[in-house]
């Protein structure tokens, strides 16, 4: 009986699952300090990465984080190539590195066709150079809708031309 009850919270927390997607409220001293944060978690820390979405103000930042080690540039010094494949298609486009190489600044037209295909329950997976994750569409869109609350229709995502 004793062996009872120490299996039986084992055998509860193997049969829930978790989102991979968090969401954080960042708060500093004043309304201009506040962000939010949307990361889908990586399922590999060494070949893996993470997309991050930012709501800073009025605006929608879409990063990829790696952890390992710096991503390869492509034919410029400050940007790697980003190949997206969703529902069929596949879409190879640059990414700006930011200083240290393991964060990109994706393009806001590579950004939205992310949101796209996971708000119609798409996975979509994401390719650079040596890194490779399935994100998940499973509760993107209640954590997203919190991200975009309130924002207006046409300040959803920043403009980084």
């Amino acid at each position: 009986m004793r062996l009872l009850y120490l299996f039986f919270p084992l055998l509860f927390s193997a049969c829930t699952t978790t989102s991979q997607w968090k969401l954080n409220n960042l708060s500093g001293a004043g309304a201009q300090f506040h962000s939010v944060k949307l990361k889908h978690k990586s399922s590999d820390l060494i070949r893996g990465l993470e997309l991050e979405f930012l709501r800073l103000h009025d605006k929608i930042f879409a990063y990829i984080n790696v952890y390992s080690q710096t991503v390869p540039s492509s034919t410029t010094p400050d940007c790697a190539s980003v190949t997206l494949h969703m529902g069929g298609e596949v879409y190879e486009d640059v990414a700006k590195k930011l200083e240290g190489g393991q964060r990109l600044l994706l393009k806001e037209d590579m950004a939205e066709k992310i949101i796209t295909a996971l708000s119609k329950g798409q996975s979509v997976t994401i390719i650079l150079n040596g890194y490779e994750e399935v994100i998940t569409p499973e509760s993107f869109i209640p954590n997203f809708q919190k991200l975009a609350d309130k924002l207006p229709l046409g300040k959803k995502l920043a403009n980084r031309e």
